[in-house]
């Protein structure tokens, strides 16, 4: 590759934080190429990114137009893209970053460095950051939706500074709980907006903790048998086919270092779970394939447990079913409790479902709304107050409450108090030059007489478009229509006739010589009959020479050179110029020679049907 054309530079910068060097990276992608960074364990931080150009020496060629230009927001692209992973792989593109210098070659500069992977994150609203424990399962400590300063993601939009969502804990041990890795996005569609219009943070402390039992690796296209001890059986915790990182089983083929498989536990689950061994591969055709050419690998954690039910005394509270793992058990809780054994009444009334200051009244699994007056529904989300809540307005209108009374704003093609009627678009009769008009919801659309045109049919169609007249003749457009002012020499609706003994046409020598030849045919002329394909040999004797009278090709009746397909029994073109300059003044004429040149020299006048040739001759 050019080195003109992509410099990758590499420096390293040490900054001295908490008494630990912090190895800083630098690196430069020419524009449309690409490059992935790593930080092996640990984490990327973004420092500064930059793309455009601001010397003429980095990634230079013949289109540095420009030395000092830059594209805005950046930074915060390459953060959304980078902040958090382990790995990256970015594109120097104007479709991703923009282009504020067209015509000059750009480059993308991004420094960045690896830090340990922090165990409490703070992540601005509408970002994404990966939980991560390699090796370990991820325990969710705390965690908050919300704002509680001025300080934390701050923008101009932070009109309230105390508000919290609720659940969020709940649904981050949901999502993330017992695993090996895990992307959060800090979004209210995800834990709700307890302040809309105020900019927000996710925050969330969590912990790794070891994984139960042993650990099994397996790498792609290999087999390996896991067993237990007489009078246990296999407890599978954790399961995972893909790859996580460049180091574990290895290859030329490991591209991506982050790719997984959904549904593993369940598959292995069921066929190891209660069994004293069971043998496993690690194959795409078994689990899928989550990263096309690059080698993976099937990890998982299991333990050997005691073959005695659990159950027996089993402690789980109102109604909870109990699952014997062997040495252990779990309660599956019927609808409305949660916890270790059931024992606690999940209340429904947490997220406060009740609208318009409702009281909620918690149930098993359910809820009920006590509403202040003026309000009814479910969620006491009925204004009675409200003329609107009863709109008659139609046709997709919305109604506009005035306090007592309402009046409705129609949508496009509709007007009337209740907005009842619709608007007729062709009442005042936008089409053009006769144009019929068709009324639609909205719209109107015209059906244009012959000749003409366009929306409202005000273009005049230009019949001349496609130069209908021949031999030289000058077209004029009409309504629908042309006409043609031929040359002298011609004549014709589009000058295609020649006039006799003028110019092309035919001389009054010429159909006075063809008037001969066919009284000589009368005479003692000769008929032949060419099929195609015919090799057939015709002539005169005694040193007299061929003087063809007339020839046709194509077909006139469906009886001669019997053949298929014979789509049409009437159809010809006359050949008699060409054929008299093939045959005249010889001996004799061979039906092969004279098709291959007609094949050249004449047009199939009949296609799809098989043609032959049908000519007259005298000998002089």
């Amino acid at each position: 590759m050019d080195a003109k054309y992509i410099i990758i530079v590499l420096f390293f910068v040490f900054v001295i934080v908490t008494g630990q060097a912090v190895t800083e990276k630098s690196i430069f992608i020419c524009e449309n190429f690409q490059k992935v960074i790593k930080c092996p364990g640990k984490q990327i931080k973004i420092n500064y990114a930059f793309f455009g150009r601001a010397n003429e020496v980095t990634c230079s060629n013949s289109m540095t137009n420009s030395l000092s230009c830059t594209t805005s927001d950046v930074f915060a692209k390459v953060l959304g893209m980078c902040y958090g992973k382990e790995s990256c792989e970015l594109t120097a593109k104007t479709a991703i970053f923009g282009d504020q210098c067209p015509k000059t070659s750009k480059y993308l500069q991004v420094d960045y460095q690896c830090e340990a992977i922090p165990r409490n994150l703070i992540i601005c609203e509408g970002y994404k950051h990966s939980l991560r424990c390699p090796h370990q399962q991820i325990e969710i400590e705390s965690a908050y939706f919300g704002r509680s300063n001025t300080v934390t993601c701050s923008d101009e939009h932070n009109q309230s500074i105390s508000c919290s969502a609720k659940g969020v804990k709940r649904e981050l041990e949901r999502v993330c709980q017992g695993k090996e890795s895990c992307d959060v996005t800090a979004d209210a569609k995800i834990f709700g907006d307890p302040c809309e219009g105020t900019s927000k943070y996710l925050s969330i402390d969590y912990k790794c903790i070891d994984l139960p039992g042993k650990t099994v690796v397996i790498c792609e296209g290999f087999i390996k048998n896991i067993r237990c001890q007489d009078n246990q059986h296999l407890y599978v915790h954790r399961a995972f086919y893909g790859r996580y990182n460049s180091v574990t089983c290895s290859d030329s083929r490991a591209k991506q270092i982050s790719c997984s498989m959904q549904d593993v536990i369940v598959a292995i689950s069921h066929w190891c779970n209660g069994e004293k061994e069971c043998t496993l591969g690690a194959s795409n055709r078994t689990f899928g394939d989550p990263c096309p050419q690059t080698s993976k690998y099937l990890s998982l954690q299991y333990s050997c447990q005691d073959n005695r039910n659990s159950c027996t005394a089993s402690r789980c509270q109102h109604g909870g079913t109990c699952i014997n793992h062997g040495k252990s058990s779990t309660c599956a809780c019927t609808t409305g409790f949660t916890g270790s054994f059931c024992q606690t009444d999940i209340n429904e009334c947490e997220l406060s479902p009740c609208m318009h200051g409702g009281r909620c009244i918690d149930g098993i699994g359910s809820y009920s709304c006590t509403c202040i007056p003026g309000f009814t529904g479910v969620r006491c989300e009925k204004d009675d107050t409200n003329p609107c809540t009863a709109s008659r307005c139609q046709h997709g209108g919305s109604c506009i409450n005035h306090g007592t009374s309402s009046t409705c704003s129609c949508t496009t093609g509709f007007t009337g108090s209740v907005c009842q009627t619709e608007i007729n678009e062709c009442e005042f009769n936008p089409c053009m030059h006769g144009g019929r008009c068709i009324d639609g919801i909205g719209s109107y659309s015209c059906m244009c007489t012959a000749g003409f045109t366009g929306v409202r049919c005000e273009k005049d169609v230009n019949d001349c478009k496609f130069s209908p007249c021949m031999n030289g003749g000058t077209c004029i457009d009409g309504i629908d229509s042309y006409s043609c002012r031929c040359k002298a020499d011609f004549t014709g609706v589009r000058c295609e006739k020649g006039i006799p003994g003028i110019g092309n046409g035919i001389s009054n020598n010429d159909v006075n010589a063809i008037k001969d030849l066919r009284k000589e045919f009368d005479k003692g002329g000769k008929r032949v009959t060419l099929c195609q394909g015919s090799e057939k040999t015709f002539g005169c004797p005694n040193s007299t020479r061929i003087l063809i009278t007339d020839a046709k090709y194509g077909r006139s009746t469906t009886n001669a050179c019997p053949d298929t397909p014979r789509k049409a029994s009437s159809c010809e073109t006359d050949i008699s110029k060409e054929m008299a300059n093939i045959c005249n003044n010889q001996p004799t004429c061979n039906g092969r020679i004279f098709q291959q040149q007609l094949s050249a020299a004449a047009n199939n006048p009949c296609l799809g049907t098989v043609p032959y040739v049908t000519l007259t001759y005298v000998c002089k």
